[in-house]
């Protein structure tokens, strides 16, 4: 399991989940719902927007929804640290 941190961390989790399935309070129940929202919503906070090249264009109540060069974003190394990087280039690929 060493070897494969993602791996390891999607059993541990399963097991959990096992766990609180078939536990009988609902205390832990509830608790497990609400961190598993906050989680979730984390999650969707980190998500990357759509890339922009410029916000000239787009309505100030959008434009955190897009990013630019220059944005602090996280970032996770092949080592799986994560840490904060800075935007330098967007390469535009077409499928």
């Amino acid at each position: 399991m060493r070897e494969k941190p993602l791996r390891s961390c999607f059993t541990l989790d399963d097991t959990i989940v096992q766990f609180v399935e078939k536990s009988d309070n609902p205390r832990l129940k509830q608790q497990w719902a609400i961190q598993s929202e906050k989680h979730r919503a984390w999650q969707q906070s980190k998500r990357l927007g759509e890339v922009a090249t410029s916000l000239d264009n787009i309505a100030p109540d959008h434009r955190s929804n897009y990013l630019i060069v220059g944005d602090k974003i996280d970032v996770r190394s092949r080592d799986y640290i994560w840490s904060e990087g800075i935007l330098r280039l967007i390469i535009e690929v077409i499928n």
